[in-house]
């Protein structure tokens, strides 16, 4: 008994830590927060909430936040990104009027609300002080990561992935740990994490067909109904085919941003690593005059202007996976530059401070100081590629491990192979779909969720290890007493 309360005071320790650092960081004034590449156009436009410089002319500002929205209600429903987490600044523009100065922190804050009343269903969920701790743990990998709270005061849609990335690998360690019996709790849990990735992303967006079908399986067999099972796929399967058709477009702004991700993908990446482009021109089913982009990406001198190979914008990227069977460097080339460029983390490519001084402040350094990326970013080059290739490659057979336990009934106590597989996937996905969705130049900016699957695979080898002991521990005691009854 006295065990269980000093574990969950721990668990309400590191839930608490993470909490004020999530609150710190998002009411910093002046902002600590990503600035703006460009990107916010994409919200902005969907509600006419447009970040105002005091220069009409800078569409980007690299070297650091600036807290001044002004509301326009002017929109452009061509460059408008459809996603779940733009419904969060069009709530804050009801309270204001036409040509209002609006705060970022109004934005910040209520995501911020968000992620708490997510955290306490999740703690809610789990039955035990033990489960609770490991919950509490992927709570501080998700938002006490500085990389990860700098999205709180932005307009970048990148807050909702981790969000909805939190509630699925705790939905699903819970669904795992918590075997027979069924809970509305985690129900909800398991539809509210498809609700968040399904409508978040077009990168991101097909990961929740992977948390439906593990959800499924792991409901019907911990005694689920087979109607409600089948209900938690197709509702992951409705959601990411509405949220393609919403993101669909085949001309003006879409369909040059289609021209440029697909360009830097083949061109940069692909066919620089081919053994034999002109075979792999013909797989692709590009005529042999693209031979002279090899190596060019969209923003090469006069690509933008003549691309010399228009066709590229045709080709699909499932055409990528009989190439990789048939010249592997084109999988492994690519792989192996986009894992060079996940370190620093987060990037140095931009500023984080509205204002100098807050680099010195105490909730800034504070953070930085209990953030995973921070500790990951001194590890050796060699050493931090090692464990990238191992997690990559790790996960696969003990996915297969875990499918085997469940199939069989033999689930493991504790769910460590379940998180070591599950933190092994996302660094996979989210590396897999960044290199092959844009080159790996972006990988820094797509990439981002593979801190946060380190971290998960961290939590997954302490809990194998606590299991492994147990059982040690439990099997020798079970030896000395047969020997004292023999």
């Amino acid at each position: 008994m006295n065990r269980n309360l000093g574990v969950l005071a721990v668990a309400l320790l590191l839930a608490l830590l993470t909490t004020v650092k999530l609150f710190a960081i998002t009411a910093a004034s002046p902002l600590i927060a990503y600035p703006n590449n460009w990107d916010f156009a994409r919200v902005e436009s969907c509600m006419g909430l447009w970040q105002d410089y005091g220069d009409p002319s800078i569409e980007a500002h690299l070297s650091g936040p600036v807290n001044r929205l002004v509301l326009t209600r002017k929109t452009d429903a061509d460059m408008c990104a459809v996603s779940i987490d733009t419904v969060v600044p069009y709530l804050v523009t009801r309270f204001f009027h036409t040509g209002d100065i609006v705060d970022f922190r109004y934005i910040g804050m209520l995501r911020a609300c968000m992620v708490l009343v997510a955290a306490i269903a999740v703690f809610l969920a789990a039955r035990t002080a033990n489960q609770r701790l490991v919950v509490s743990g992927i709570y501080a990998l998700a938002f006490g990561e500085f990389g990860y709270l700098a999205y709180m005061n932005t307009l970048y849609n990148e807050f909702i992935v981790v969000l909805g990335s939190f509630l699925a690998v705790a939905a699903l360690w819970l669904l795992w740990v918590n075997g027979n019996g069924r809970s509305k709790a985690l129900q909800r849990l398991t539809f509210a994490a498809l609700l968040c990735l399904g409508l978040s992303k077009p990168q991101y967006a097909p990961l929740a067909l992977v948390v439906g079908l593990v959800a499924a399986v792991l409901m019907f067999r911990n005694g689920e109904r087979l109607r409600n099972c089948v209900s938690v796929v197709c509702f992951s399967l409705v959601l990411v085919f509405l949220f393609s058709l919403a993101n669909y477009s085949d001309s003006g702004f879409g369909k040059r941003l289609k021209l440029v991700n697909i360009t830097d993908t083949i061109f940069t990446e692909v066919l620089p690593n081919a053994e034999d482009p002109e075979s792999a021109l013909r797989d692709l089913r590009l005529p042999q005059s693209c031979m002279s982009m090899i190596g060019k990406s969209f923003y090469s001198p006069g690509v933008d202007q003549h691309h010399p190979c228009p066709d590229v914008i045709n080709v699909k990227r499932t055409r990528l996976i009989p190439l990789f069977f048939k010249q592997p460097s084109v999988f492994f080339g690519p792989i192996k530059d986009g894992i060079a460029y996940l370190k620093p983390f987060p990037g140095t490519r931009y500023g984080f401070f509205e204002a100098p001084p807050s680099s010195h402040s105490v909730r800034y350094y504070v953070t930085r100081a209990t953030s995973l990326g921070t500790y990951l970013n001194k590890i050796p080059d060699d050493v931090f590629h090692a464990i990238i290739v191992f997690s990559l490659s790790a996960w696969i057979p003990v996915g297969l491990w875990c499918l085997a336990a469940v199939v069989t009934g033999r689930r493991s106590r504790f769910g460590g192979d379940l998180l070591f597989a599950a933190g092994g996937f996302i660094i996979f996905y989210s590396l897999l779909s960044s290199v092959f969705g844009d080159g790996s130049s972006e990988v820094p900016k797509h990439a981002f969720l593979w801190c946060f699957g380190t971290g998960i695979e961290g939590v997954a080898i302490i809990t194998i290890v606590i299991e492994l002991a147990t059982y040690i521990r439990t099997a020798t005691a079970g030896d000395k007493l047969n020997r004292a009854m023999s």
